[in-house]
């Protein structure tokens, strides 16, 4: 509950009102922490998840980033959607599924410009081999 102090014609009046954590920030200027805004189990989830992948446990570790993408940019946590949208790439890379690597790195650049989510998948996506169909067997003699 904030308090709010006043005076009002020489008289001390005391207001009284219940802001929500939202409103609080707004009234500061300044941004939730984190675990306000995406909750403390999907933070330790998306931990999980990372940690998933220095295991080589890329397919679990996809099923999650996928999962948090969606309740990351709900709550409006952008640096964070970014960053689950370039492993969720880094994923399929591994799992040898480079379409859906490189969408994934795109859709990062594109819905996430100038984070550090961004920056891995423009550096990851420059190394990338131009995705291309079948390429013809040589003919030979």
């Amino acid at each position: 509950m904030l308090m709010l102090m006043g005076s009002l014609a020489g008289c001390a009046t005391t207001y009284s009102y219940s802001l929500s954590p939202e409103q609080i920030a707004r009234v500061r200027g300044t941004a939730l922490p984190e675990y306000e805004l995406v909750g403390e189990q999907n933070i330790v989830a998306f931990n999980s998840a990372v940690e998933a992948t220095s295991e080589l446990r890329y397919e679990a570790a996809a099923g999650e980033f996928s999962r948090l993408i969606s309740v990351f940019e709900k709550a409006g946590a952008g640096r964070r959607a970014a960053e689950a949208t370039f492993w969720l790439a880094y994923c399929y890379e591994k799992l040898h599924r480079p379409a859906d690597a490189k969408v994934f790195y795109s859709r990062c650049l594109r819905k996430y410009p100038g984070t550090a989510g961004a920056d891995q998948a423009a550096r990851r996506l420059n190394r990338f081999p131009a995705i291309e169909g079948p390429r013809p067997l040589p003919v030979g003699p």
